[in-house]
């Protein structure tokens, strides 16, 4: 039987292109404003980037069978009244719940888009009102966000095992800081605390798109003193990895290769949230 979460769903529907390739993306809301489910997937050969009717059907008869509730809101950016909406009363039928469009848009969509960016590299799947195992190796992929017009800074991570699997993803307010570089540290280091949390992980690897952070930890060079609490935070998180048996890496990418945790870290500005998996 789906988890009855409550009465209304919100799901923002979205496809990108990214490197030659196409991906589209759905993330489900409830109505905390807390994400209970996001996908991301490459499209093949025969899609294209406005295969958005597609990607909202599947993405309806996916959450109809793990969530239950009365009505669902789909946003969408490409295509607000996509030919899907001749067959509304069918799929209506289908899932069980009552279909609305919208055509506003909100910091969720933004999200969305950075999902279906990863998805462009490997397609990732999270389900948080679900419970399941989890593989041995995972990875942690952080970033930080400031906004100096109004002072704020915010911290995105998503942990994900081998299998594409979300198993915890974060947007999060760094309090009393204006300052990016603290909130590149405090992502990897609450991710990398997160990671620890599910039994059986022993490979970490970390994704991180500031060369500063990947100098600290690879290459042990000094950190300004400014963010010397968000540095040690992540070299403690990294020893207790290794005290209990595990390996932690730590690799430098290109911010287009980080899309997720740039997304999560840039919706923090917004509001924040934490959702994860139960593990078995």
């Amino acid at each position: 039987m789906p988890d009855s979460i409550g009465d209304e769903l919100e799901m923002h529907v979205a496809a990108v292109r990214q490197d030659d390739r196409h991906a589209a993306c759905y993330i489900v809301i409830d109505e905390s404003r807390t994400p209970v489910a996001f996908s991301g997937w490459t499209l093949n050969e025969n899609q294209h980037i406005d295969a958005v009717e597609e990607a909202a059907v599947t993405a309806l008869h996916q959450t109809a069978s793990r969530i239950e509730a009365d009505l669902i809101r789909i946003h969408s950016q490409h295509c607000p009244y996509w030919e899907v909406n001749d067959h509304i009363p069918t799929l209506e039928n289908e899932i069980g719940m009552t279909i609305q469009q919208a055509t506003d848009m909100n910091p969720y969509h933004e999200f969305a888009r950075g999902i279906a960016r990863h998805g462009a590299q490997s397609d990732i799947s999270g389900w948080f009102t679900t419970t399941g195992p989890v593989t041995d190796s995972v990875t942690v992929y952080a970033d930080g966000s400031e906004r100096q017009q109004s002072g704020s800074t915010t911290a995105g991570y998503a942990v994900i095992d081998s299998t594409g699997k979300v198993l915890t993803a974060s947007a999060v307010a760094i309090p009393n800081k204006s300052d990016y570089l603290a909130g590149e540290f405090s992502g990897l280091a609450q991710g990398l605390e997160a990671a620890q949390k599910f039994d059986g992980v022993s490979t970490v690897h970390a994704v991180t798109d500031n060369s500063r952070v990947e100098e600290t930890i690879n290459e042990d060079k000094d950190y300004p003193v400014r963010v010397a609490e968000e540095a040690v935070r992540v070299q403690s998180a990294i020893e207790t990895i290794e005290d209990n048996g595990g390996t932690v890496t730590l690799t430098e990418t290109n911010r287009q290769y980080n899309q997720l945790a740039d997304a999560l870290a840039s919706y923090a500005h917004y509001d924040t949230f934490s959702t994860s998996i139960i593990q078995n």
